[in-house]
């Protein structure tokens, strides 16, 4: 017994020499001091075998006799690597497993730390050593990721992991420095392994700790697809139908350019298991699309020869039998993708266009996985099944009348709203936009008699479509101009889903004409206001664009009677027809005069001192021009006469505008209303502009003056 305590005192005292040598020792006038390594420790938290579900920070400290710690590092190690079992094993029995992995692996002063794979020393792994400043920053804590259990999301079992602490002194001393030493003087055969442990517990210049982490699977979200990326669709109840752009489209930011534009999709992921109620890590993600497949229902990811490209083939996946694996998988950090049209995009001038990018007619299923920063996958993903049409612009007009019933007052006379023409149909709310059947024929009428009526087909090119409906992309891709027109003297005071379906069209290069006081901005209501109205619309607000990008209007402005006038005064002002714009009249647009047999018969509010109809057009839209994208067809004409006795004479009330890519024109009044003579020779001079060719036979003549 006697000899066993000798030489336990023996290994004390080589170890007080070795730290001696190291610099643990009395400085002595004359005498040269070595330095000292420092001494890492673990703080008190987080505890041992602490399970962990994302990064966290753990905390440690130094001391240092003759200086002080500049820099902490730490490596992580696996458990299989320290000892198979090593966590199952009582916390009194694991320093044996550490103290014998250490004196298999003794870390040297690298920042990389070699460790055997296995006992027989085939080969190593490196695992590196990582820096926490401690000058500039607190070093004693650091947020650590830790590995998890396993790359597969199904995977949730904890994964120990050994994290072992060293410190860095003012003299470049690394804990690690005397490590070996110390280790060899303990492996003498004269102690026991519990004598062993212990020793080393008290002198070891190095702290270790187990933590583990348990990783639970991301998931991935659909956000919306859109083309152009404006106006998304989130919900998807059903496939929408998207364009396939063939090259250049309008690009609306503020600097009015042509660009590119296609379909694109936003996702995003969270972590919300291992994070919950707090900020989402960063996520990487790995797309695929697939098609195009005949139909929504047989759009799927089952084969895997149907990709058709993901981010490891963003272009184009080249095919069965390229020597490609469909299955390949490439992660980026970006949160959407856009595909490009028919003919694709490049970013390369001289390779514009590429055949092997294009994006083809069918439907597409689309699929997004997340990875999270354990590296384990979302298994299932989000999924979007969209499909595509190509523009094809294959007939000539589409006429639209557009129904709305907002932004007037319910106040009714012989059952219809008042400032409309008369109802043909009415249903037991009044509900229905006067004279429909009428002003459609009136609309075919004078684009037959304008020469062109071999271009619609009243059969399949008219239809009706509420402002809260979106016009079908597959409907509107046959067509090269569509013709809206709403008869309400009332604007209405909400955005239209229409007005969204109409700019994706001229996104894709279609032109459109609007007749009618229609929303081209989110107006406010003008109810209980009692005199003519003038409104500028918000410019402001992203759903502004079909007033002030694609019609070329810097203003947009509301002219109206409401229902509470009483003032007869104020009919004097009324829209009495209007006079073509300078830039115009060299085309033979003729003066416009109002009808007074069609204004007859539009009904008056009951309150009104004067009972009879309307001797002018109510409500009409006005503009401020935004600059040369557009030039002013017509100007507001008005009984008072001329403009210092009016301040609506002359203003612009209908625009048109050649943006290249497509064309757009708008009328602030309806031509129902309007001379017949007068607006058969006003639609034949903007179609002409519009489809480009005189009609067969030449333009019906039109009146040099007012018409009789």
């Amino acid at each position: 017994m006697k000899i066993r305590h000798f030489g336990i005192a023996l290994v004390y005292a080589a170890i007080g020499v070795i730290l001696i040598g190291s610099g643990c020792t009395v400085k002595k006038k004359g005498v040269a001091h070595e330095n000292a390594p420092p001494k890492a420790f673990f703080s008190t938290v987080p505890i041992a075998s602490t399970v962990f579900t994302k990064p966290d920070q753990l905390f440690w400290y130094a001391t240092d006799r003759d200086g002080y710690v500049i820099e902490f590092q730490y490596a992580l190690i696996p458990e299989s690597l320290i000892g198979v079992g090593f966590t199952k094993l009582p916390e009194f029995q694991r320093d044996s497993v550490v103290l014998d992995f250490l004196r298999r692996n003794a870390p040297n002063s690298s920042n990389i730390w070699e460790v055997f794979k296995d006992t027989l020393r085939r080969d190593t792994l490196r695992f590196e050593w990582v820096s926490v400043d401690n000058v500039n920053r607190n070093g004693q804590t650091d947020t650590v990721e830790l590995p998890s259990a396993s790359r597969n999301a199904a995977d949730t079992a904890t994964r120990p992991t050994e994290v072992f602490v060293r410190a860095r002194d003012d003299r470049g001393a690394l804990s690690t420095d005397p490590l070996a030493k110390i280790l060899a003087s303990i492996f003498v055969p004269t102690i026991t392994q519990s004598e062993r442990d212990s020793l080393f517990r008290l002198n070891s210049p190095i702290a270790w700790r187990n933590f583990g982490r348990k990783n639970r699977p991301p998931s991935t979200y659909f956000r919306n697809i859109s083309v152009c990326n404006r106006f998304p669709i989130a919900q998807v109840s059903e496939p929408p139908i998207l364009y396939s752009l063939d090259g250049p489209t309008y690009n609306s930011d503020p600097t009015l350019r042509v660009g590119y534009c296609g379909i694109t999709i936003n996702y995003e992921g969270a972590d919300s298991l291992d994070y919950p109620n707090q900020e989402q890590p960063p996520f990487e993600y790995f797309w695929e699309l697939f098609g195009p497949f005949r139909s929504a229902d047989s759009a799927n990811f089952l084969d895997s020869n149907r990709l058709w490209a993901s981010t490891a083939y963003p272009l184009r996946w080249p095919g069965p039998g390229s020597g490609q694996s469909p299955k390949k998988r490439v992660f980026t950090s970006a949160k959407s993708f856009t595909f490009y049209g028919l003919t694709g995009y490049s970013d390369d001038p001289s390779k514009r266009y590429s055949d092997t990018s294009s994006i083809r007619p069918g439907y597409y299923r689309f699929r997004v996985r997340a990875k999270d920063d354990a590296e384990v996958i979302d298994s299932f993903g989000a999924t979007v099944t969209f499909g595509v049409v190509r523009p094809r612009f294959d007939r000539d007009v589409l006429l639209i009348t557009k129904l709305t019933f907002s932004g007037g007052p319910t106040l009714k006379k012989n059952g219809q709203p008042d400032g409309s023409i008369p109802f043909l149909d009415v249903d037991s709310t009044g509900a229905k936009e006067a004279g429909l059947i009428e002003v459609q024929n009136y609309y075919l009428r004078l684009i037959r008699n304008a020469g062109y009526g071999s271009v619609i087909d009243s059969a399949q090119d008219v239809k009706v479509f509420d402002y809260r409906e979106s016009i079908p992309e597959s409907l509107l891709a046959r067509y090269k101009l569509v013709i809206f027109h709403k008869e309400k003297m009332f604007h209405s005071d909400a955005p239209t889903t229409m007005q969204a379906s109409l700019k994706a069209y001229m996104d894709a290069g279609g032109s459109v004409w609007g007749l009618g006081r229609d929303d081209l901005s989110d107006a406010f209501p003008i109810y209980n206001v009692p005199a003519p109205v003038e409104l500028p619309f918000n410019q402001t607000q992203p759903n502004t664009g079909v007033g002030y990008f694609y019609f070329g209007a810097r203003e947009v402005f509301t002219h109206a009677h409401v229902n509470i006038l009483a003032n007869d005064s104020v009919t004097l002002e009324e829209f009495a027809g209007a006079d073509p714009g300078v830039s115009v009249v060299d085309e033979g647009f003729p003066r416009l005069d109002v009808d007074d047999s069609v204004l007859g018969r539009f009904t008056v509010v009951a309150v009104r001192r004067d009972t009879t109809p309307y001797r002018q057009v109510p409500a009409v839209n006005y503009f401020v021009r935004e600059g040369a994208r557009s030039e002013e067809v017509y100007k507001f004409r008005s009984p008072v006469g001329v403009a210092d006795t009016s301040h609506l004479n002359g203003k612009g009330v209908a625009l048109r505008s050649d943006r290249g890519i497509f064309k757009s024109a708008y009328f602030g009044f309806s031509l129902f209303g309007i001379k017949e003579a007068q607006a058969t020779c006003a639609m034949s001079r903007m179609l002409k502009w519009f489809l480009g060719y005189e009609p067969p036979g030449g333009p019906p003549p039109c009146c040099p003056g007012p018409c009789p």
